[in-house]
């Protein structure tokens, strides 16, 4: 089973915490879409929208990317969120949870930053 599969299946029912909402994919897929008949660098992209809790229901947006290790042996996933409403430059670490939360519930060793490249997300 591949990685998109255990991400499909940890989002399709709201995800770790229920909040979670599968997107369609441009190739007409709900959630992940398969790139890799294509000889592309990732071999899975998808995408979930994320409903914050009461009392303000935000919604953010998040991105993920899923590629074999140069190895062949395992997978390099990457995420990315961000907040659909203008003016939530201090999230309070809500699109660090956002990620963090999907990638943690994974079945998976978890090796890696969870900054972002450029700090963009760090921890609360």
């Amino acid at each position: 089973t591949s990685n998109s599969s255990f991400c499909t299946n940890l989002m399709q029912n709201g995800g770790p915490d229920g909040h979670y909402a599968l997107q369609m994919t441009a190739e007409g897929t709900l959630g992940f879409a398969d790139l890799s008949p294509y000889n592309k660098s990732i071999d899975f992209i998808g995408q979930a929208v994320h409903t914050t809790l009461a009392p303000n229901y935000y919604n953010d947006t998040i991105n993920l990317s899923i590629a074999k290790t140069t190895d062949g042996k395992g997978s390099v996933i990457e995420a990315f969120s961000i907040s659909q409403i203008a003016g939530a430059y201090c999230d309070d670490g809500q699109n660090y949870f956002n990620v963090m939360n999907v990638i943690t519930s994974l079945d998976f060793d978890y090796y890696g930053g969870d900054a972002g490249f450029d700090g963009s997300c760090p921890q609360p």
